[in-house]
């Protein structure tokens, strides 16, 4: 009778592990696609972010009108520093042929960014695609020409996604190999074909059974409106899942994953025997025993859920220290210790960066400078906890220009702890040159020189320097890559608009800022508007830009406003228009007005 008990409760055990594996495998299977994939995303919106900067940093150098010639030194001295800082460009060429079938950028249906087919420019090389941007120009599109190597995503995929009981197939929009991960074993002993030929090969004619077959039954689950889920390769089962990559808009790649369902089923079958076998044992030995196993397994995984719920309330001092032989409840522990540092960690970077912001914004004047005929109003917010935009304004109380104020607004490339660090050296540099009396043009070059020195490859700030001379009621003003500027002369009825003088600071050290500065008379109603990038480029839900039409809609108002109405105008009428869309770059405004009649 206790041998009978024995077999049934041992049969029962078995039967049960039986059921729980079959229903539970998909699941597992499905967790593991989703586990990969979610790798693959993270490493895609890295790759994707790193060319995106590179497409706006061009597209903000033509558009700044500082790629002129594209033998000039100085555009071949950006695009090589572009290129430095961002591994995955090829090759930059300015002012190429328009792709084929490209049409006029801007018109209906048309756009300025155009993807091409993915390719190999050598035969030992990893895939690349050719990009080609347009920039309008005063009378016609001018293009550059880029070709973005999909070698660091490759990499990065075949580090993340190496199994070698799992297949990972990379391919392009026409289904074109483009990486595998791991290696098929002895692909010329199978094939016939050298590896390196199955690269750029449509995977529906590659002689690889596991990836025709894994294809194929994606295109029948296709038809069928269903996800790729299981299917069968040369009598083995497979768990497989295939999905789209945008890279950019109209343009994706597809990734393709195979699991064996043996690999799925290992954990189950070893599982089994190793229940039954310490069932049989417990039985066999004393059924009081059991009551036994079941706390030791059951107790300390109660009590870590416990601490997690702990945990999850901000409880970050709970710890539980599981005394128990059981190997995978010390890890299940140990994971959560390392969860629970890591939150930690966490909280103290985000309470940092929460002070970084606030230094920052304490940094900035607290009161513009009240000066007779004059009005100032100034605002910045950045994009994140830190931003790479700043303004100051100095009241100089030395040298030949005493009594007049120094007017800056900056904006470095990026934004962020990094791009805030380098803005606020230079307005650092500002205020001394300011406050020691220097000339304004000894200032700007010395912040050039020092920026060339400091800044890594690629990064460079734009920025625009004021003198403003209350007695004489003028404007002198230089910029170094900041552009458009505005001004709205009222008492003539004409709107002007400035571009740039000079590259950005930090590209150059050799460049030539002994061209005498722009100066404008401000008389009363006059406003001389400066605005950084992050507002024009600002986008709505669409995808739309704000631009500068709506900024200078915004701002204009009846005889009489003063600046700091206009500039409540222009963030209500910014915020308006985005809407729920995130900011993707810092927007920083400063605004002079003339509000009493010019000194004659």
């Amino acid at each position: 009778m206790f041998l009978l008990l024995v077999l049934l409760f041992a049969g029962a055990l078995l039967g049960a592990t039986f059921f729980l594996s079959s229903l539970a495998r998909e699941d597992l299977a499905q967790a593991q696609l989703d586990q990969a994939f979610s790798l693959v995303e993270l490493r895609l919106d890295a790759y994707r972010a790193s060319v995106h900067r590179s497409i706006t940093e061009l597209k903000a150098l033509a558009t700044q009108g500082l790629l002129r010639d594209k033998d000039s030194p100085q555009t071949k001295k950006l695009l090589a520093s572009l290129q430095k800082a961002h591994p995955e460009l090829l090759d930059l060429e300015w002012d190429v042929s328009p792709p084929p079938a490209s049409g006029a950028p801007g018109g209906n249906g048309s756009s300025s960014l155009h993807w091409g087919k993915p390719h190999r420019l050598r035969k030992e090389s990893a895939p690349s695609i050719p990009i080609h941007l347009a920039v309008m120009g005063k009378t016609a599109p001018r293009w550059i020409r880029m070709e973005i190597s999909l070698g660091p995503l490759i990499e990065g995929l075949q580090r993340n996604l190496q199994q070698k009981t799992a297949q990972v197939v990379l391919l392009g929009p026409e289904k074109r190999i483009l990486a595998l991960a791991p290696r098929p074993p002895h692909p010329e002993k199978e094939s016939g074909v050298p590896m390196e030929s199955l690269l750029m090969q449509p995977i529906g004619q590659v002689p690889i059974p596991l990836l025709r077959n894994g294809y194929r039954a994606w295109e029948r689950a296709q038809k069928e409106g269903k996800p790729l889920g299981a299917f069968e390769s040369e009598g083995e089962a497979f768990w497989g899942k295939m999905q789209a990559l945008p890279l950019g808009e109209g343009f994706s790649l597809w990734l393709g994953l195979g699991i064996p369902e043996t690999q799925l089923a290992q954990p189950f079958t070893q599982f089994r025997w190793w229940i039954l076998g310490v069932a049989i044992l417990l039985v066999l030995l004393a059924l009081p025993y059991i009551n036994k196993m079941a706390r030791e397994f059951t107790h300390p995984l109660e009590q870590m859920i416990l601490v997690s719920e702990q945990i999850s309330q901000g409880q970050l001092e709970s710890h539980y220290e599981p005394e128990t032989c059981l190997i995978e409840v010390q890890q299940l522990a140990q994971a959560q210790d390392r969860m629970r540092e890591a939150l930690r960690s966490l909280l103290k970077m985000e309470g940092d960066m929460q002070v970084a912001r606030a230094i920052q914004q304490a940094s900035l004047p607290k009161r513009l400078p009240e000066v007779p005929g004059f009005q100032l109003a100034a605002w910045s917010e950045p994009a994140e906890e830190t931003g790479g935009d700043c303004y100051d304004v100095v009241r100089l109380d030395k040298g030949p220009l005493k009594g007049s104020l120094a007017l800056l607004l900056a904006d470095a490339t990026g934004h962020g702890i990094g791009p805030a660090l380098s803005v606020m050296q230079l307005r650092s540099m500002f205020r001394v040159g300011a406050r020691a009396g220097q000339e304004p043009i000894d200032v700007l070059r010395w912040i050039n020189e020092q920026l060339c020195d400091d800044l890594p490859g690629g990064r460079f700030i734009t920025s625009w320097f004021g003198i403003l001379l209350p007695e004489e009621g003028k404007l002198r003003f230089r910029s170094a890559g900041q552009a458009p500027l505005f001004y709205l002369q009222e008492s003539e009825g004409v709107d002007h608009r400035f571009p740039a003088d000079t590259p950005p600071l930090g590209v150059d050290p050799d460049i030539d800022f002994r061209r005498d500065p722009r100066e404008v008379r401000m008389r009363e109603g006059d406003l001389f508007v400066v605005l950084s990038d992050g507002i024009f480029e600002a986008k709505n839900t669409r995808g739309e830009k704000f631009g500068a039409e709506r900024a200078l809609s915004s701002i204009r108002g009846p005889k009489g406003m003063g600046p700091g109405e206009r500039l409540r105008h222009l963030r209500e009428a910014l915020s308006e228009f985005c809407g729920e869309q995130p900011a993707d770059d810092d927007r920083t405004a400063l605004l002079i007005q003339g509000v009493g009649p010019s000194p004659s």
